[in-house]
């Protein structure tokens, strides 16, 4: 019995948003047996793994964060990836979050005994561990997907997942292609496009975006919403009411909702795009709300420019030199 581990109250996997919130909240009603296993070094989850450029989140800040812990003084109404970072890291130190967490602790499997009520746990690094509830908070985006085109392996040149972008490589001046176009690449489009020499897009559908119209904060702004923290709430309430009355039931398909939406994507297409052709392209042929949609500045910007091409032919293979598409366009 003496070299038997302990069995927790609760373990939670996964130290990203939705891990810190449930270990804040167990620790405000009063329990404090209880561990987060993370598997990386630090906090921060899709946020830590993800950090390419342009990263930010598509929900404005005010409500992309706790009700219970506001932050005043967001440097954009749509924050970015290093700053949504920090205020997961500040948020887990403030809390007692920390002493809680045992990094590089990896889950492999977890199974449940019925019989004596608990879950055990094996770890990558060969623990076992125990406890009465078991949470997972790993979310979806820390294992990138990468399709496996015939011939990839013989590329020789740099390439990577978004979600594990190698900041090591120069882009400028280069030949780039950037596979897909969904909601991590219409941030980085537009960082890409500025450096690239040709930089080629590969799009399989095309996608409802919307202008996000971002600014940063004023100065007097993040005064304003310091001195008179109910400010902040009142932002949170107004960005809060305008997704669950319009957003929401746009893609449940209210007409009025629905079109309203449309119309503020065409108009962000139209209004950049003035080529018929290549218009017809970038318009989807699914309905408003059947994919995600996307909220972005500067992606159908960065597609008009003279060093930016679009392609919609299918990709067949890829060999040593580059990409050759099912026309047979290399």
């Amino acid at each position: 019995l003496v070299n038997q581990p302990r069995t927790y109250k609760c373990i939670i996997v996964g130290s990203g948003f939705s891990g810190i919130c449930l270990a804040i909240k167990l620790k405000r009603h009063g329990i404090d047996d209880f561990i987060l296993l993370e598997k990386a070094a630090e906090v921060g989850g899709t946020w830590r793994d993800n950090h390419y450029p342009g990263a930010e989140c598509d929900v404005p800040s005010a409500l992309y964060s706790f009700s219970f812990e506001t932050k005043t003084d967001w440097d954009y109404q749509w924050s970015e990836q290093p700053q949504i970072l920090e205020y997961i890291k500040s948020t887990a130190h403030k809390n007692g979050i920390m002493d809680h967490i045992r990094f590089a602790s990896e889950l492999l499997v977890a199974n449940y005994d019925a019989g004596k009520g608990h879950w055990e746990l094996q770890l990558a690094n060969g623990e076992t561990l125990y406890s009465h509830f078991l949470v997972s908070a790993v979310g979806q985006l820390h294992k990138p997907y990468v399709p496996l085109y015939q011939g990839i392996e013989t590329f020789a040149g740099p390439h990577f997942h978004s979600a594990n972008w190698n900041h090591a490589v120069d882009l400028s001046g280069k030949s780039v292609a950037v596979i897909g176009n969904a909601a991590s690449a219409v941030q980085f489009v537009p960082f890409v496009a500025q450096q690239a020499g040709k930089l080629r897009i590969y799009q399989r559908s095309a996608n409802w975006v919307s202008k996000k119209r971002d600014r940063p904060y004023k100065p007097w702004e993040k005064k304003l919403m310091r001195t008179f923290p109910f400010a902040k709430r009142i932002s949170r309430l107004k960005t809060y009411l305008r997704n669950e009355l319009i957003a929401y039931h746009a893609i449940k398909g209210n007409r009025v909702a629905n079109w309203l939406v449309k119309m503020a994507c065409l108009n962000y297409l139209n209004g950049t795009v003035t080529d018929e052709s290549f218009r017809q392209k970038l318009l989807p042929d699914y309905p408003l709300g059947a994919k995600r949609i996307l909220v972005a500045d500067g992606y159908y910007e960065a597609l008009v420019r003279e060093n930016v091409e679009l392609i919609t032919d299918p990709i067949d293979v890829i060999d040593e030199t580059g990409i050759l598409t099912r026309s047979g366009r290399h």
